[in-house]
């Protein structure tokens, strides 16, 4: 990953932002030689937020499923069309 030293984003933020939006590449900010921080561009932190939303929610779809298989097995009562309609229950909120 590319860096950029804390000084020169001070000095030029508007170059190094414009790099950034045009390479797609992210930076990673250093102060004192440690790293600090990571700028990306808007457009990968929204692919970024989009894919930790999807994971979220195939981690609720793999929960619901194990919560049918428990009730089924304990003879409980739930929906009794969970396997037809299972995007209904994960995805609408």
């Amino acid at each position: 990953m590319l860096t950029v030293n804390i000084r020169d984003l001070s000095r030029s933020p508007k170059r190094i932002l414009e790099e950034i939006k045009r390479t797609k590449q992210p930076r990673q900010v250093v102060s004192q030689r440690k790293p600090q921080a990571v700028i990306v561009s808007l457009e990968a932190f929204k692919d970024f937020e989009e894919l930790k939303s999807k994971q979220k929610q195939q981690g609720s779809a793999l929960a619901l499923l194990k919560i049918a298989k428990m009730a089924d097995k304990l003879k409980a009562k739930g929906p009794k069309d969970l396997s037809a309609n299972l995007d209904k229950y994960t995805w609408d909120e």
